[in-house]
């Protein structure tokens, strides 16, 4: 059972915006229905309620007479409501309808609104309702916005002297989810990386560990010498200050300690006795 117009939910609801206590979704919405009902086909479910209400929100309603704004002035609704249609085109037909004109009626992804003369009373009697498929001998198959049952189009008579215009509507293909990036080719026998020279550091130059058989750098630059076994002197115990001597960048290797300075004492501290007495007899004789 697809949607019906005279749906007790709605049939009594005004249609667009009218005037007239008549114009009801029961009595005029056929054309809302079958918007409804193509919408359903997309997998999206929509009342005619729905349809009538987003109309009229979006201004989509024209005038049938004044003051009675009960017309759907667009063909393309459907595709507006339902992100995966697409609005193909409208044909119409003034006289006899070329009934190979639907021969894609019954592709799953095509659909038609088409607008018929409902009735053999004089003039035409306006209906809109939804074609899903066709027949081999040039039926259609409808769901019809009247009651919502799916029937021949033949039920309304001869299907090539009632219908006026066609809407078409195409699903479309939806992309793929979340495409896989392309991967680049990698060759069969990739070469090895090229290795990268280790980088120059800014700062001073470590303090080599002096061995026994590895030249150490004196204090002065430039001169290498080769200490004798077990010669390199002990590192200095981390609680303790480094020598005077070492400066950044040399060898741990310690200088020799220096010679203590022997101080002269003054001469008096060591006079003899007979340094004394000539020392005496000069005051006395003014030598």
């Amino acid at each position: 059972m697809e949607y019906s117009q005279n749906d007790p939910a709605w049939k009594n609801n005004r249609l667009g915006i009218s005037v007239s206590a008549g114009d009801t979704i029961g009595n005029y919405g056929c054309y809302v229905t079958s918007i409804a009902n193509v919408c359903k086909w997309a997998g999206h479910d929509v009342t005619p309620q729905q349809v009538n209400d987003i109309c009229v929100q979006n201004g989509w309603f024209t005038e049938s007479t004044p003051g009675d704004r009960d017309l759907v002035a667009r063909d393309d609704v459907p595709a507006l409501l339902c992100g995966n249609l697409q609005f193909a085109g409208r044909t119409n037909w003034s006289s006899t309808t070329d009934m190979a004109f639907f021969a894609d009626a019954s592709d799953p992804n095509v659909a038609y609104i088409i607008k018929i003369d409902a009735s053999t009373r004089p003039g035409v009697q306006t209906h809109y309702v939804m074609v899903w498929a066709t027949y081999n001998n040039g039926d259609l198959q409808i769901d019809d916005s009247w009651d919502g049952v799916r029937k021949k189009l033949s039920a309304y008579g001869n299907p090539s002297r009632i219908i006026y215009s066609a809407m078409k509507f195409v699903k479309a293909t939806p992309p793929p989810a979340n495409p896989a990036p392309a991967q680049e080719q990698q060759p069969s026998n990739p070469d090895p990386a090229p290795t990268l020279p280790a980088p120059v550091s800014s700062s001073p130059d470590p303090v080599p560990t002096a061995t026994d058989d590895t030249p150490t750098q004196t204090q002065d630059p430039g001169t290498v010498v080769t200490p004798t076994n077990n010669s390199a002197t002990p590192p200095t115990p981390d609680n303790q200050p480094p020598s005077a001597s070492m400066t950044p960048g040399t060898s741990t290797t310690t200088a020799p300690t220096p010679k203590p300075k022997v101080i002269a004492p003054e001469p008096s501290e060591y006079y003899t006795l007979w340094e004394l007495f000539v020392a005496m007899l000069k005051k006395l004789f003014n030598w």
